[in-house]
């Protein structure tokens, strides 16, 4: 069995309130059509990856209610690794990492 995933790999779906959210037609938009997967004679699941659908606890609650029988797969990476994937990450955006470079130089 192989994973389809959406057009983007963060879709934020679960975790923005009502006001906020994009809706559930776009939603199921943003994952490969059933034209595209006819093509693949292997099974196939859908999937998205949204971290942050773990640390907000509203998102449970909804993945809960609207996908009952979804199966949630959680990968764990390297604490240090993932400090510096999200450091690349916002230098890339431009946003300032003064405070984690103070963290890396000072002694502990």
């Amino acid at each position: 069995s192989q994973l389809r995933f959406g057009k983007h790999k963060e879709l934020h779906y679960f975790d923005k309130n009502e006001s906020q959210c994009m809706g559930t037609i776009p939603y199921l938009l943003a994952f490969p059509s059933t034209q595209q997967t006819l093509s693949s004679p292997l099974p196939f699941a859908t999937s998205e990856a949204t971290p942050f659908y773990l640390a907000a606890t509203h998102s449970c609650q909804r993945i809960t209610e609207q996908l009952p029988h979804a199966k949630i797969i959680v990968l764990v990476r390297d604490p240090i690794e993932r400090a510096k994937s999200e450091y690349s990450m916002k230098e890339r955006r431009v946003e300032a990492q003064d405070e984690f470079s103070t963290l890396l130089r000072s002694p502990k």
